[in-house]
């Protein structure tokens, strides 16, 4: 990604202590400006539609921004012995058990990016699962003060979005920088 996905951050004029929703967060860097806009002290909720893509965006803001997982929900995943996942308990002992490659629609990783300051941190939500389908009257929805939304599809962070795909025709590219299946444009 380059620097221009983070613009939608910086726009919202966010200030410490902001509940924030970013409501197409991977792979990251938007989300992750965004909690150092909030500079320690704050909310995000984090949504991404898809779940291989929302297990990038966990182990991005962990690169990123230290995010330590603290609870993933009964719904993430835990990689089996095979590699495939598998329902994990009620809730994972530890929450690094969770594979951030194994979740699916409906887990929800919760974590912290602490701060150098002396302020508590910013607590993060990854929810995987579409936003447009949250419910805005029902918790954590109501509480947020401050929208992000610069879907992936913009391709304002992908700097391959802007070369031609493999086939030299800028138009068939899909939002990865790859061609566009004909079934998708059916």
């Amino acid at each position: 990604q380059d620097r221009s996905s983070c613009l939608s951050a910086l726009a919202a004029g966010l200030s410490p202590g902001a509940i924030v929703a970013d409501s197409c967060a991977a792979p990251g860097s938007k989300t992750a400006h965004a909690i150092e806009l909030l500079r320690g002290s704050g909310r995000m909720l984090a949504f991404e539609r898809d779940p291989r893509r929302a297990g990038s965006l966990v182990q991005r803001l962990e690169h990123l921004v230290g995010l330590k997982r603290t609870e993933a929900s009964p719904k993430a995943a835990k990689a089996g012995k095979n590699g495939t996942a598998k329902k994990a308990g009620k809730q994972s002992k530890k929450a690094s058990d969770v594979s951030a490659e194994a979740l699916y629609s409906g887990s929800v990783v919760r974590g912290r990016c602490s701060s150098s300051c002396n302020h508590k941190g910013v607590n993060v939500e990854v929810r995987v699962g579409d936003f447009l389908e949250t419910l805005p009257q029902s918790r954590p929805c109501r509480d947020v003060e401050v929208l992000l939304v610069d879907p992936s599809c913009s391709g304002s962070g992908l700097p391959e979005h802007h070369l031609l795909a493999g086939n030299g025709n800028a138009e068939d590219a899909d939002d990865y920088g790859g061609n566009v299946s004909t079934g998708r444009l059916k």
